[in-house]
């Protein structure tokens, strides 16, 4: 992809400290109005949204850009812009406003064998990092910079494997009984106190975060295209997160990704494949 310095086309606020500037895009692809994907101008990534009519492809158009935050504004702003990374498989696979893409009941979807499906039943906290990521917020569902939501993944896999390893290093063995005299003896040593507490605070500590970050995760992006509750007003998001975890971290990676024309991956830090970045000239 040939690369090109981004020339500033007008400055639009006289204010050093609010300066925002217009930049030329050349459209990578021939895209719809409304279409949005990542450009990078001085080092900085930001999210580009094609004006009414749409452009094909080669065409230019003018988009802000904010210097000190590295993002489209006057009228792009974080709350209207879709983080989603270009590649010729994303046109057209924006998430739908007003309603969920998929039901609950969906993750089956796409096989046993498909990287969502896995990472949703065999460690859902991994998928729940990836959607975080799509949508910009931090590690605990909260809006964050684009720069900190390339933490995001980092962060929750990081507490993933933390858990695992301390729940093995203070796991509860198992007692081992026998019978004698016509009776079930346990003839292991009981657990250490200490061991039991501190592997009940451990699970109970995670079980926490994950329902926390799901229930504020799945709460933004219902908020985010409007997406009505559909039953226990109020509550849906926590109820959701609580009693159906997997099927519901499925949901949401459904919803944030067009899976029938984007190919899903276990380990990147979206679960989606590298965008490629839209150079500005």
């Amino acid at each position: 992809m040939n690369k090109h310095a981004a020339v500033p086309v007008l400055a639009v606020n006289i204010d050093p400290a609010n300066l925002c500037t217009m930049v030329q895009v050349i459209a990578p692809a021939n895209l719809p109005e409304g279409y949005s994907f990542d450009a990078t101008h001085n080092g900085k990534s930001f999210t580009v949204i094609v004006p009414a009519g749409g452009v094909n492809k080669g065409e230019s158009f003018c988009t802000p850009f904010d210097s000190n935050y590295g993002a489209a504004s006057l009228g792009v702003t974080d709350d209207t812009a879709q983080l989603i990374g270009f590649s010729d498989d994303n046109i057209d696979s924006a998430p739908p406003i007003g309603y969920w893409r998929d039901g609950l009941c969906d993750c089956f979807k796409f096989g046993v064998l498909h990287p969502m499906f896995l990472n949703s039943f065999c460690c859902p906290q991994i998928l729940m990092g990836q959607i975080m990521t799509r949508m910009k917020l931090d590690w605990l569902g909260h809006v964050t910079s684009d720069e900190d939501r390339k933490k995001t993944f980092r962060n929750v896999f990081t507490i993933v494997v933390v858990y695992f390893l301390l729940s093995s290093f203070f796991s509860v063995p198992e007692p081992t009984y026998a019978v004698i005299n016509g009776e079930f003896i346990q003839t292991s040593p009981p657990a250490s106190v200490y061991v039991v507490v501190v592997n009940n605070l451990l699970n109970l500590s995670f079980w926490v975060y994950f329902l926390v970050a799901m229930t504020r995760t799945r709460r933004y992006i219902r908020e985010r295209y409007s997406i009505p509750e559909e039953r226990c007003n109020g509550y849906e998001d926590v109820c959701c997160a609580m009693f159906c975890g997997c099927c519901t971290v499925a949901q949401m990676a459904q919803h944030t990704a067009n899976y029938p024309k984007q190919r899903a991956l276990c380990c990147s830090s979206d679960g989606l494949p590298r965008m490629h970045q839209v150079m500005i000239v």
